[in-house]
């Protein structure tokens, strides 16, 4: 398991601006119960997303600031 900044910088991108899934974006990024949205943790004024996971000696964090839809 890997990746780099770029894929990263890529895959953010593509979700901040509609590219990879354009209708469920407010879904995805509306906090609901306890600040959590579809798959995200929304926090800071509903200006942050972060997701976190982890299997088998492996962990990830990724936070990204969230463009109004």
């Amino acid at each position: 398991m890997y990746s780099t900044a770029e894929d990263l910088y890529k895959w953010t991108e593509g979700l901040r601006n509609g590219v990879l899934l354009n209708k469920s974006m407010t879904s995805m990024f509306t906090a609901r119960h306890r600040g959590y949205g579809y798959g995200w943790f929304i926090s800071g004024d509903l200006e942050t997303a972060r997701h976190s996971g982890d299997i088998n000696g492996f962990s990830n964090e990724l936070l990204m600031t969230i463009k109004r839809f």
